[in-house]
């Protein structure tokens, strides 16, 4: 009679406390091995959604099979439509009674509008009536809410926006629930000129079901950026708003903060207000100015890349593309390789002499050669370090290939000469120039105009020639 009295009482404290039927996560403290099973389970829910039994094998019974089967299989949160396996929230007969507590979680969240709510405050509510949720139970049920609702839910670790979330997350926030927040990241009506500018302008492709939800545009901006190599994240050789805008991007913390206050100064416009319609204007140039901003730092590695090759060009008297830059380099060194001793000369060398790298690749490790460290990874003193030493390494290499002049063969190259200029204070400098057959014709040219210039008065013009020579060679 004392037992049935109890019930009575639980079931008119708690008429909607869900019905699940499962001793292992069901509890208000879970062994080891059960723990890890939600974990696992709770990775599986973010990762496997779109596969049967969350991709578990048929003929193996885990630990976390039996939390899948008591509470997605018999609650019908995963199920297959037409054909398709997905998360979703129960049907109307709710079995396991889950759509009440979704419906407070909704409803919790959306009343607290911008502002953050404490996982730990959540989970509290969570065990009061009318819901009694224990503590082993509360973290999945909030997983599997906020997979079913992907893009509507930000959620922070000590204040930082997690554009990621998955099972190692809320293994963390099951053991210290009061370092995270959540908030709800609908779309208000006065914002919809400003977002949909974003999408259309940024090209993110959303559907138009998805078109409210702020995170389908702060997500991939976080991960456009995060997808970069190093330097593009910590070079200062940017714009300055564009700079700003990729500082901004990585500090943030409030997604909608980020894309309506942070990221529209950091573009040179005013903040867009809660209250009141934003003008569709600016709008669309905060959007295009955004997206100039992430072209300028999504193409940061490639122009130095770039500048990288004109490095090469400068100091090694070249011409031309990557390709033809590394066949008039590997060619060169044929017959050169052999009389380099000094250690950084013979291996810049051998490096020019490998054709089996891609354009890319062989420019990174010759970069990864010079400054000891891979372009990927520089910061702006790197890249200043690699000027300096390709000069010195350049200037080593021009004068290899002078000394041993007379012992190379013509190869590819139409002519060759080695140019030597000493001025009267004993200084010297000295360079080989090699041209090619679609090259001479040029060089015929411009040798016919100096020509002209020097049968006008030949000590002179042959003094003058010097000086300009000497300028020239001085450079390097």
């Amino acid at each position: 009679q004392l037992l049935a009295r109890l019930s009575e009482i639980c079931d008119k404290l708690y008429p909607d406390a869900p019905l699940i039927a499962n001793e292992l996560v069901n509890r208000r403290s879970l062994s080891s091995a059960a723990a890890a099973a939600r974990m696992r389970l709770i990775e599986r829910i973010f990762t496997d959604g779109n596969r049967e039994l969350l991709g578990m094998e048929v003929d193996k019974r885990p630990p976390e099979r039996s939390m899948y089967l008591s509470i997605l299989q018999r609650g019908q949160i995963h199920r297959a439509e037409n054909g398709v396996w997905r998360l979703t929230e129960p049907t109307q007969d709710d079995p396991c009674r889950l759509l009440p507590l979704f419906r407070f979680i909704r409803t919790e969240l959306e009343t607290k509008g911008d502002t953050r709510t404490r996982v730990s405050d959540l989970f509290a509510l969570m065990a009061q009536p009318p819901f009694g949720i224990r503590a082993g139970l509360a973290p999945l049920l909030l997983a599997l809410y906020v997979a079913i609702h992907p893009d509507e839910f930000a959620i922070y670790e000590d204040n930082t926006f997690l554009a990621k979330v998955r099972g190692e997350e809320f293994m963390r926030m099951s053991k210290v629930p009061e370092s995270f927040q959540i908030q709800v990241c609908g779309m208000k009506e006065l914002r919809t000129d400003v977002f949909e500018s974003l999408v259309r302008i940024l090209d993110l492709g959303q559907s138009a079901e998805k078109s409210t939800h702020v995170l389908n545009v702060v997500r991939p901006l976080c991960l456009f950026v995060a997808k970069h190599p190093d330097y593009a994240r910590n070079t200062h050789r940017l714009s300055d708003y564009a700079r700003t805008v990729r500082d901004v991007i990585l500090a943030a913390k409030d997604p909608t903060r980020l894309l309506f206050q942070d990221l529209p100064v950091a573009c040179g416009f005013a903040a867009f207000p809660v209250t009141g319609h934003p003008n569709r204007v600016a709008a669309q140039d905060y959007a295009g100015r955004l997206r100039k901003a992430l072209d300028e730092v999504g193409g940061a590695y490639g122009r130095l890349l770039q500048r990288m090759q004109e490095g090469l060009r400068v100091n090694f008297g070249l011409s031309g593309s990557l390709p033809q830059i590394r066949e008039r380099l590997s060619i060169r060194v044929e017959s050169l390789v052999i009389y380099a001793t000094e250690p950084r000369l013979k291996a810049i060398c051998l490096r020019f002499a490998d054709r089996q790298l891609a354009d890319d690749a062989w420019l990174e490790s010759l970069g990864s050669l010079v400054v000891q460290t891979p372009p990927t990874r520089w910061k702006d003193l790197d890249e200043d370090s690699f000027e300096r030493e390709i000069m010195v390494l350049g200037a080593k290499f021009t004068h290899l290939e002078s000394i041993h002049f007379a012992k190379r063969t013509r190869g590819e190259w139409e002519q060759a000469f080695r140019l030597a200029l000493t001025r009267d204070d004993g200084d010297e400098a000295q360079e080989v120039f090699f041209v090619e057959k679609s090259e001479l014709a040029r060089v015929d040219e411009i040798a016919a105009e100096l020509q002209t210039l020097l049968t006008k008065n030949r000590r002179m013009g042959m003094a003058a020639l010097s000086k300009v020579v000497w300028k020239q060679l001085g450079k390097k």
